[in-house]
């Protein structure tokens, strides 16, 4: 089942879409080949049309607000309308998120990367702000869920040209046995059953855990596995040359206990910068990461065996 989406939503994508260059975009890397196309459409034409499908995302969300409590009269005889509606509401609003945000960053945080789907918006926004779970509905974690078993057929085969067959399946098994050796180990029933399902509120904390672990926990000494991204191989890299306070390492290693206490995350500054730098990276891991497709979906079968 598709999700039902307002106007301004499916613009967002399609627009986000060709600025990334890629004909299947959902949640990735800006084409180094478009590069040139991005710089030139970014500057002027991106900023003003995300505004301008934010402000367009406005109308929808109050019109189709309007539109839900008109159609309360009708629920005896057939609830669609309303539902249909409300759902369109639901999407406007957070159309006007998703595409103010962009606007906001597209040139300063994000100048080559994309939230081409709405779905992946909607992850992101709960990485900012838990009390933007309510936008994820379940028929977006449906098609979350799609875009994750797709992803691999995008990014798994430049290593396997690069390396060959063989030594994309020894990574993938040892990110597999990594998840559910390290971060699974003492995982609770209901975390476990979350990962089962695919849960996304999941996704962010397990990646998160594995860059800490390889930074902080308990395979800093370890070689950085290949299972991870470039860029995450380098952040990892410059963590564990720089100096951190003990008293910081054991608040984050409070933090990574469980997904509860990641979500609590912490009021203390110095705390937060390191934790803001590992979430960063780690949502940037989910980002077509290997960790995060090809090795995710090993271990849920390891795991129900």
């Amino acid at each position: 089942m598709h999700p039902i989406k307002c106007g301004s939503s499916y613009m967002l994508e399609l627009m986000q879409t060709y600025r990334s260059g890629e004909k299947r975009a959902s949640f990735i890397r800006i084409n180094p080949q478009h590069e040139n196309r991005c710089n030139r459409i970014s500057t002027i034409f991106t900023k003003i049309a995300l505004w301008g499908l934010a402000t367009t995302s406005l109308a929808e969300a109050i019109g189709f607000s309007v539109l839900t409590w008109a159609s309360y009269p009708f629920i005896p005889i057939s609830s669609k309308p309303k539902n249909l509606f409300n759902k369109l509401a639901e999407s406007g609003a957070f159309s006007v998120l998703w595409g103010a945000y962009s606007a906001m960053k597209c040139n300063v945080i994000i100048p080559r990367e994309c939230l081409a789907r709405a779905c992946m918006a909607m992850v992101f926004a709960q990485v900012l702000n838990k009390d933007f779970h309510e936008f994820l509905r379940p028929e977006d974690k449906q098609e979350l869920l799609m875009l994750q078993q797709d992803l691999p057929q995008v990014f798994a085969p430049p290593m396997e040209q690069a390396h060959g067959v063989n030594f994309h399946n020894n990574v993938v098994q040892e990110g597999a046995d990594f998840l559910v050796q390290q971060i699974l180990k003492d995982a609770s029933p209901a975390a476990l059953a979350d990962f089962h399902a695919d849960d996304p509120r999941l996704y962010h904390f397990v990646a998160a855990k594995s860059v800490f672990s390889f930074v902080f926990g308990t395979c800093k000494d370890k070689p950085i596995p290949a299972f991870f991204k470039p860029e995450t191989q380098n952040f990892i890299k410059d963590c564990r040359l720089a100096l951190h306070n003990k008293d910081v390492v054991n608040a984050l290693e409070k933090i990574m206990q469980s997904p509860d206490q990641f979500d609590l995350g912490t009021n203390s500054a110095p705390v937060k910068v390191v934790l803001n730098d590992i979430k960063s990276a780690a949502f940037k891991e989910l980002n077509g990461g290997l960790l995060s497709t090809d090795c995710w979906l090993r271990a849920r079968q390891i795991l129900s065996k």
